[in-house]
């Protein structure tokens, strides 16, 4: 049978669309090999920045103190001129802005940590800031110690979530949690694990600790030394086992967070719950939270019988060839040392990652009904990393600025300069610079465990390839300082947007499994078939669904704004829930991703009624347009 054109036609069609098909299934990697990472912990030596918590623990070389702990109870405060406590009372309302002062006798000189155990009474998304001082010194023994915060906890303030007009989750609001915390004092970044140290020499001591800001019940203060941990194989050696089941715990619904900035996501992954086909649901956590370091986020372990469990997170590492970390707290505690630095590696999928040893031993915790399991952001093996980079940035842009003060920013091609006359190490600084950026790339690939680099080091990469043209011919400076410091594709610039990227660690949760059988976890991933129905049913749904592109009927008020989807959907609930309901005037919030299309919609004369989020100037430009 011959085939007629109409028919050649569509199978030329059908060709090319399946052809196209793998060729955009192959630059997404669909076909490419997985690589299992092989991350290592490893990090650059100590960094000296000048008055900073890096030169303190140089300038006492890491003597920690080994006195028992020394504590001190809400009754011994001294207290400011006029304030008492009465002998029962066990805490300190510390309400002003004032400062409290411990006396503390130490036997063994050396470096302490101080812990508290307070419960926040602010209700600001501000975290409380103190700052110490010791032994009468009129100011902090170093920066870190003059900006410490203590997290307010928070949780969702209502039990379900909120819905807008067209069906989709809003969260709206969170409350604080008021719950005692007992933690150690640590850097306003939270970048110092252990926490922050202080040197207290033998005999009598005083520690003034000053509030900055935000209110507390202060109950205790407790002078420590440094804490150790057991290993893995001595803490499983700490109960016998006998709990045999699997609980799943949705990661969105956690007891409550340090953080007023994590908050759930979305996911339309289809098997990620809760899901719907056509609604937008809040059913993970960390799209765009959870990442900064310090950040936690705490469950309560809904077991019905103590015993050993595997703790597997279903997740996606959102930083393509990188692994992040985390570490693990039960009850406000890390069980064993290998806890401080879990490690999670990235996927193109959703994978199932259970809590690992570096050198992938799974790890079982001992849990009881009722324990509370906390997950934190450990930013704390890239610190180091950060600070040289920084003092390396300074020190170009430093460079910079003495070659513009000689040349006067004169970039005349006729004008030979002979810099090593003006700069005689030169040649010695940028060679160091670029063996600096080499070393900082070699930990940061060990770090994150993969072959192929990711963008971070690859930025890194390019700024040691504009260095090395810079010593190409050093004398060509003045003309080249777009290479060096100056430019948005200047080394300096390359590397100094990826300072907060180092620290970030991105990841998306969507449950928490904790099991006693390592294999009966469900596949995080759907089928072919899955996809498939989903995908057509969506498109065909697309077409009688309603959208934020739809016209405002004639006795509503129409909004443009132009800001983020999550951020539209949050407004478009606050005025139906509050404004609406008490006004009876409706309103639709449209979103718009571009503000100069106000000028078209106003040309068709179907300009919305007022419009938020719109760049400065358009408001003068349409006045003068009149």
């Amino acid at each position: 049978m011959k085939m007629t054109l109409k028919m050649k036609k569509i199978v030329t069609l059908s060709l090319i669309l399946i052809v196209s098909s793998f060729a955009l299934l192959g630059l997404a990697g669909v076909f490419t090999p997985k690589e299992t990472p092989a991350p290592v912990i490893t990090n650059l030596e100590s960094v000296i920045r000048e008055g900073h918590y890096s030169e303190y623990l140089s300038m006492y070389q890491e003597e920690f103190g080994t006195d028992d702990p020394f504590v001190v109870e809400a009754v011994d405060f001294v207290l400011p001129l006029g304030e008492f406590l009465e002998p029962d009372q066990l805490s300190y309302e510390w309400v002003s802005d004032s400062s409290i002062t411990l006396n503390v006798a130490i036997d063994t000189e050396g470096l302490y940590f101080i812990h508290i155990k307070y419960m926040s009474l602010s209700d600001s998304h501000i975290p409380i800031g103190l700052s110490i001082r010791l032994n009468g010194e009129e100011d902090s023994p170093y920066y870190e110690a003059s900006q410490i915060t203590l997290p307010t906890l928070w949780t969702e303030a209502e039990e379900t979530l909120g819905v807008d007009r067209y069906g989709n989750d809003v969260s709206v609001t969170q409350k604080t949690f008021d719950v005692d915390q007992d933690i150690v004092l640590r850097d306003a970044q939270r970048l110092y694990q252990d926490g922050l140290s202080f040197y207290l020499p033998s005999g009598d001591n005083t520690i003034e600790i000053e509030k900055i800001s935000g209110e507390l019940s202060l109950k205790q203060v407790r002078i420590e030394p440094k804490k150790t941990y057991v290993n893995y194989e001595t803490y499983s050696l700490s109960a016998e086992d006998s709990a045999s089941s699997i609980v799943r715990i949705e990661a969105e619904e956690s007891l409550y967070r340090n953080s007023s900035t994590i908050a759930r996501g979305v996911s339309r992954d289809p098997l990620v719950e809760p899901f719907s086909m056509t609604k937008l649901k809040l059913n993970v956590l960390g799209t765009d939270s959870y990442d900064v370091s310090g950040d936690a986020a705490t469950w309560e372990a809904g077991i019905e019988s103590a015993g050993w469990y595997y703790i597997t997170l279903k997740t996606q590492i959102l930083r393509q060839n990188a692994s992040i970390y985390k570490t693990l707290y039960v009850n406000g505690e890390i069980p064993f040392e290998e806890a401080k630095h879990l490690v999670f590696s990235y996927s193109r999928d959703w994978q199932n990652l259970s809590l690992k040893t570096l050198d992938g031993e799974p790890l079982k915790i001992y849990l009881e009904p009722g324990d509370l399991i906390s997950l934190e952001v450990d930013s704390s093996l890239f610190v180091r990393v950060v600070e040289k980079l920084r003092m390396m940035t300074a020190e170009m842009s430093q460079m910079g600025l003495d070659v513009t003060k000689l040349t006067r920013n004169n970039t005349d091609q006729g004008i030979d300069w002979e810099m090593l006359d003006y700069f005689p190490d030169l040649n010695i600084v940028l060679s160091r610079w670029i063996d600096e950026l080499d070393e900082v790339n070699q930990v940061l690939r060990a770090l994150y465990g993969f072959s192929n680099d990711a963008q971070i080091i690859r930025d890194m990469e390019a700024a040691i390839s504009k260095i090395e043209k810079v010593q190409d011919d050093v004398n060509e400076l003045p003309r080249r300082l777009t290479l060096l410091s100056t430019g948005s594709s200047s080394a300096v610039q390359l590397i100094s947007n990826q300072l907060d990227n180092i620290l970030k660690q991105p990841q998306v949760l969507d449950a928490i499994f904790l099991h006693t059988d390592l294999d009966a976890v469900p596949d995080p991933n759907p089928n072919f078939f899955i996809n498939f129905r989903v995908f057509f049913a969506r498109f065909f749904l697309s077409f009688v669904d309603q959208s934020y592109s739809d016209q405002a009927s004639s006795e509503e008020l129409e909004i443009w704004v132009n800001r983020s989807r999550q951020y539209v959907d949050l407004l478009q609930k606050i005025t139906d829930d509050q404004f609406t309901s008490q006004s009876g005037i409706k309103v639709k919030i449209s979103l718009i991703n571009d503000d100069g299309k106000l000028l078209l919609a106003n040309s068709a004369n179907q300009q919305p009624d007022a419009a938020l989020g719109i760049s400065a100037w358009i408001p003068n430009e349409y006045g003068m347009r009149g």
